[in-house]
């Protein structure tokens, strides 16, 4: 069971350790965690709205990986 809430991690080129984290609330919103890749607002907001498009499937796919959900809020 992964010890963080659902979440993704950005990066621009290769991915790093220390990428940007964006956590998935319970009602599918994005929620910046931090932006340690340095990605400009313009393209991180557009990033958000995609994933904020695709929250049901990414979801779907972490409680079929990790087999329970836990959100940050």
């Amino acid at each position: 069971m992964p010890e963080e809430p659902i979440h993704v991690h950005l990066a621009e080129e290769t991915p790093a350790s220390n990428a940007t984290k964006l956590w998935i609330t319970r009602n599918g919103k994005t929620l910046l965690a931090n932006n340690n890749s340095r990605i400009k607002d313009g393209e991180l907001r557009l990033i958000q709205r995609i994933i904020e498009a695709n929250s049901s499937d990414i979801l779907q796919a972490w409680k079929e990986h990790f087999e329970t959900l836990r959100y940050y809020c």
